[in-house]
């Protein structure tokens, strides 16, 4: 795969986890360096990949200026996965059945306990039903446990932890 599509397919998940599909361009360049995008994006994946991406405006909620930003022409199924959801599928665990219910890798080390009543909490949260951080969820309760797990989610992917 080259470098232009691998930066490519990051774009287009940046763009797909803003929920809205659409950056404005100052945000976009911010994240340049971070997300091994072209110094000139517009005149290299924009222009070399017009099924992915399109120039639009977005108005700014504070100022109400329009800007120019970068919008997602259609949604990609085969990038929305995070690498929780795809483990089962690639066989990094062979056993494990793909399920609603997936939990975070966590390693404490040698000789760290945690309270019961805190490792009982973690256990609980584990278990919550995964939400993709590419599914909607604004209809969690933004206090819920449920909600910091899939904020958490979001975090990861993004980060590509």
């Amino acid at each position: 795969m080259s470098n232009k599509y691998n930066a490519t397919e990051r774009l287009a998940k940046l763009l797909m986890l803003a929920g809205v599909t659409k950056l404005p361009m100052h945000l976009i360049n911010r994240l340049k360096w971070d997300l091994g995008l072209p110094h000139n994006i517009v005149g290299t994946l924009l222009a070399d990949f017009p099924d992915y991406f399109e120039a639009c405006e977005v108005g700014d909620a504070v100022t109400g200026k329009v800007e120019i930003a970068l919008g997602l022409v259609c949604w990609r199924k085969e990038l929305a996965f995070s690498q929780l959801e795809r483990r089962p599928i690639m066989g990094c665990a062979p056993n494990a059945k793909l399920s609603k219910h997936i939990g975070f890798p966590m390693n404490f080390p040698k000789g760290f306990d945690l309270e019961k009543r805190v490792k009982d909490w973690v256990e609980e949260w584990q278990a919550l039903p995964y939400i993709s951080p590419y599914e909607n969820a604004t209809h969690l309760s933004p206090n819920s446990d449920q909600a910091e797990k899939w904020m958490w989610q979001c975090f990861m992917r993004f980060f590509g932890l």
